[in-house]
């Protein structure tokens, strides 16, 4: 709620006339002491400044810093400025006893005040229903699987989390380190052209978590119509990542299951610095899409050793589908090009 408290002004020190405020050469007009008056704001204030004519229409009446962040966020224009924080908060969560969160909100005609937060009338149907959708599943050693599902529509924006049971001491501290990790794959995606940031989430505890799969799907600024994918999978024996877009597929996969001979971290760098020099060629041959190739590269550089400080790997796979006429083998990856 909106709280006007009036206090009197003791204090009788004369105030400047506006209008006479800006001329030196007369004197200043005594005005009668007024009382001072303290606003305190509430996330309802904050939401209807934020949101303009618009009202907003939540889902839940819930009153946490989640749904703070979302009241601000839905103002924003832009994907990045709608999904900004959101997986980290979410996350975050495991550093204390929530396990489970679940609200959207849309912006709709003006209605009746009943929500902390704005406008509630029937939840919006946004939850599962994002023209923009992220997803995170992570599962721990002990089975508990874990769900994260952020949903963005041009009116509306979602979160949900979800933990199909109790979750151990050790079982938080892990889930919330990936706070940042999470974040920045969101980010990434959220970036017009989109990108991927995955060496964040490569680095979940082997002994702890068991495996953690990412899904995107993001509106193309240059084409609403059309829609860039993105597809993560890690666990203790191996990476997969594939893309699909206007330009193309791609998919990367590589092998954790068996570290040895794998050479020195720099061995590895030198390694990893002549496939991407190889894959630069085999595009440039097959004349592959610039923008599909800079996210192959980001996905395999995500994906490889030096992403990790958990385990080490050899790129076993990587695959694109731009243009026919390119084929690339070398040890350990290959790149191709198919009608």
């Amino acid at each position: 709620m909106t709280a006007i408290t009036s206090i009197p002004n003791w204090n009788s020190t004369p105030a400047r006339s506006p209008a006479l405020a800006t001329s030196r050469s007369e004197a200043p007009a005594v005005q009668r002491a007024t009382p001072s008056t303290i606003v305190y704001l509430s996330p309802h204030s904050v939401s209807t400044s934020l949101s303009g004519t618009s009202a907003l229409a939540w889902d839940s009446k819930a009153q946490d810093g989640v749904s703070a962040l979302i009241a601000t966020n839905v103002a924003s224009r832009s994907l990045a400025g709608r999904f900004s924080g959101l997986g980290a908060a979410l996350l975050t969560q495991f550093r204390g006893d929530v396990s489970n969160v679940s609200q959207s909100v849309q912006l709709s005609p003006a209605a009746t005040p009943s929500s902390p937060y704005g406008i509630s009338t029937a939840p919006p149907a946004l939850h599962g229903q994002g023209d923009d959708k992220i997803s995170l599943s992570i599962t721990t050693k002990s089975g508990i699987e874990v769900k994260l599902a952020l949903d963005n529509q041009n009116h509306g924006l979602a979160v949900q989390m979800s933990s199909s049971d109790e979750l151990s001491d050790a079982e938080r501290s892990a889930l919330a380190g990936l706070a940042g990790a999470f974040q920045d794959a969101i980010d990434g995606m959220a970036e017009q052209p989109p990108s991927v940031r995955l060496a964040g989430l490569t680095q979940f505890e082997p002994a702890v978590l068991a495996s953690v799969d990412l899904r995107a799907v993001i509106r193309l600024d240059t084409d609403p119509d059309r829609t860039q994918a993105l597809d993560f999978h890690a666990d203790g024996a191996q990476r997969k990542v594939s893309l699909s877009g206007p330009s193309g597929t791609a998919s990367v996969s590589v092998d954790t299951s068996n570290l040895s001979g794998l050479g020195s971290p720099e061995q590895q760098a030198r390694a990893l610095a002549n496939h991407l020099k190889q894959f630069d060629h085999a595009a440039s041959r097959g004349r592959a899409d610039a923008g599909l190739m800079t996210m192959f590269k980001e996905a395999f550089s995500g994906s490889t050793p030096m992403s990790g400080r958990h385990s080490r790997a050899l790129p076993r796979a990587a695959s694109g589908n731009w243009r026919p006429g390119t084929m690339l083998r070398s040890p350990g990856c290959w790149i191709s090009a198919r009608r």
